[in-house]
């Protein structure tokens, strides 16, 4: 085994399911992990999932862990391969950049008009004979911010 503190902290959590190590083990390395995964993701609120979501594969997979490496270098492996996978994962689904920067409330009300919109051009009631969406309803004013149909 390595002599080296934070590594016998984790092999004692292994070992002996000694959770005041772990959690003196994250005491000592969650800032500089939070630090990293805020470079790689610049958003706080993301960046924290990251360092407990690295921390639970860091539990899940002690068994395979080799007390010979540094844990600190392993937890900083598992931060950057999550935080690649997110970024994967975003780029694989496209946001609308005015759905994004929309407020949450707004958003959802843009959303229920346009599914109302979709639901009244299928059913063909609502639709002119160009194909125009004639709003009769009063409930089904638009809100402020109209997102496009799909």
């Amino acid at each position: 085994m390595l002599d080296d503190a934070e590594t016998r902290l984790f092999v004692r959590f292994r070992d002996h399911a000694d959770v005041g190590a772990l959690g003196q083990l994250y005491d000592q390395t969650a800032v500089e992990l939070l630090r990293v995964a805020l470079h790689m993701v610049r958003e706080p609120a993301r960046a924290e999932d990251l360092v407990q979501q690295t921390f639970l594969a860091a539990i899940e997979a002690a068994a395979r862990f080799d007390a010979t490496r540094r844990v600190r270098a392993w937890l900083l492996g598992i931060l950057a391969n999550l935080a690649r996978k997110l970024q994967r994962d975003e780029a694989r689904v496209p946001v609308r950049a005015e759905a994004a920067a929309a407020d949450p409330v707004e958003s959802a009300a843009a959303e229920e008009f346009t599914a109302q919109v979709d639901a009244a051009s299928k059913t063909d009631t609502g639709l002119t004979a160009h194909g125009t969406v004639v709003v009769t309803d009063p409930a089904m004013q638009p809100p402020a911010t109209v997102l496009p149909l799909r």
